[in-house]
């Protein structure tokens, strides 16, 4: 939580949806009849076509951290307000 995206919920209020940490974003590949000018950004997880596979760091957060996933299955983490504000609320003495 003490990352850039929850540093922006938590001075904006908002939910955001962001990479986990340790993960980047790419383009989708367009396959399928889907035009890459109609492609948006997933978090890779298939190795024979990203070249990387980032399944099980995306796990780890989702089972050991308890962040959830977008529920668009992109891969992005959901950084929440009430989460987050939680979080720096039981860091005070």
């Amino acid at each position: 939580m003490r990352c850039y995206p929850g540093r922006f919920v938590l001075d904006n209020g908002i939910n955001c949806r962001a990479a986990f940490l340790g993960v980047y974003s790419d383009y989708e590949r367009a396959s399928g009849g889907l035009r890459s000018s109609e492609t948006v950004m997933v978090i890779p997880r298939n190795r024979d076509t990203y070249g990387i596979d980032f399944t099980n760091i995306i796990n780890f957060y989702k089972h050991y951290l308890a962040l959830n996933e977008d529920p668009d299955g992109k891969g992005f983490a959901i950084y929440d307000n009430g989460n987050i504000r939680q979080f720096w609320t039981d860091l005070q003495p």
